[in-house]
C-alpha cells in the first residue's frame, strides 16, 4: 500500500471568533483564534446556545470592557430575525446594570413610559430579537474546522428602576444595546 502527503490538500483551520456587546456605552469586546473555555471566547454549543465572555484582560484577544459574560439561548434558530420567545439572554454584563439601579428582569419597552414588550422578559435576562446572518457549520467537536455562527442586535430599550415597588411598572430608563458576534461552532 502506498500513502502520500499532499500539501495542497486543505487542512482544518482554527476559526476566528469575535464579539462586541455594548450596554449604555460600556463595550465588552474580544476577538481571537481558537477557543479555550478558560479564556476570552465566543463559541456555540451547537445551535441552542452562544457564549460570549471575557475572563482574562491580559490575553491578546482582549480589546475592551469588563470581565464577565453573556449567554444567548436559541430555540430552533434560523437565518433571519428571531422572535422573542426563541431568543433569551442572560449573564453578568446584564446584571452589572443593577449597580445603576436598572431592573433587567422585568422585560422592557421600546418607548419611554410605554408598555412592556410581550415576551421580553426572558426570565434570567431580556429576550432580544437577534438577527442571525449565518448558522455556521460545526467543526470537529473542539471548535475546529467549522464556520462561525453570526448574529446581531441594536436598539434602545427602556427598563424599570430596580427599586420600583408600585404597579404598573414604569419602563422609563433607556439602555442602548449593541450586539455583534461571530461564534465558533
Amino acid at each position: 500500500m502506498l500513502f502520500s502527503c499532499n500539501p495542497d490538500e486543505p487542512q482544518p483551520q482554527e476559526v476566528n471568533w469575535k464579539f462586541e456587546f455594548s450596554l449604555n456605552g460600556v463595550t465588552h469586546k474580544a476577538q481571537g483564534v481558537g477557543v479555550s473555555p478558560n479564556k476570552n471566547a465566543a463559541y456555540s454549543n451547537g445551535l441552542t446556545q452562544v457564549y460570549l465572555g471575557i475572563k482574562d484582560q491580559s490575553d491578546q484577544s482582549y480589546i475592551s470592557g469588563n470581565n464577565g459574560d453573556m449567554v444567548i439561548q436559541f430555540l430552533n434558530p434560523s437565518v433571519g430575525l428571531q422572535s422573542l420567545d426563541k431568543c433569551n439572554t442572560f449573564g453578568s454584563w446584564w446584571t452589572d446594570l443593577e449597580q445603576n439601579g436598572i431592573n433587567v428582569f422585568s422585560g422592557y419597552s421600546l418607548s419611554s413610559g410605554g408598555p412592556q414588550v410581550t415576551n421580553s422578559n426572558g426570565g434570567l435576562g431580556p429576550a432580544l430579537p437577534i438577527n442571525i446572518t449565518s448558522l455556521g457549520t460545526s467543526g470537529n467537536g473542539s471548535w475546529l474546522g467549522g464556520t462561525v455562527f453570526k448574529g446581531s442586535y441594536s436598539g434602545i430599550l427602556y427598563f424599570p428602576a430596580l427599586n420600583q415597588t408600585s404597579w404598573p411598572i414604569q419602563y422609563n430608563i433607556p439602555v442602548s444595546v449593541n450586539l455583534n458576534f461571530e461564534a465558533v461552532r
